[in-house]
C-alpha cells in the first residue's frame, strides 16, 4: 500500500473517527491509489451501523466520501471529517421501498456473537 495513502487516511479518517468506529474491513486498488475501508458503529440497543469511506489520492490529496446506517453519528462523522452537511443525505431502510422478499431479516442472537445483529 502506498505510505502516503496509509499516512492521510490514518490522520484523516481513522484518527477523527477512533472512539466510534471499529473498523472491520477494506479494499485498495493499487494501481489508482484508492478503494475503501469498512467498520462498526455499536447502537445501544446492541445492534450496529455501518460506515464505508471510499477513498482517492489525487495529486498528494486524499480525496474521500462516507455512507452511514447510523442516525445518531451520521453529522457527527461530517462534522470530524471536515465536510459540511450542505448535502446531506439520510441512510433510510430499503424496506420503504423494496418488496419484503428481498430484504434482509434480523435477529438478535447474543449467545452466538455477543448481541450483534446477525442475518
Amino acid at each position: 500500500m502506498d505510505q502516503l495513502l496509509l499516512a492521510r487516511l490514518k490522520s484523516n479518517v481513522i484518527e477523527p473517527l477512533k472512539d466510534i468506529v471499529k473498523w472491520d474491513r477494506y479494499a485498495i486498488r493499487e494501481n489508482e491509489a484508492g478503494g475503501f475501508i469498512f467498520g462498526w458503529i455499536k447502537r445501544d440497543d446492541g445492534f450496529f451501523d455501518f460506515v464505508v469511506i471510499n477513498f482517492q489520492m489525487n495529486a498528494g490529496h486524499l480525496l474521500f466520501g462516507y455512507n452511514t446506517s447510523s442516525k445518531k453519528y451520521s453529522r457527527e462523522i461530517i462534522k470530524r471529517l471536515g465536510g459540511s452537511d450542505e448535502n446531506y443525505l439520510e441512510c433510510r431502510p430499503a424496506k420503504e421501498i423494496l418488496p419484503d422478499d428481498t430484504l434482509i431479516e434480523w435477529q438478535l442472537h447474543p449467545e452466538e456473537n455477543a448481541g450483534t445483529a446477525k442475518p
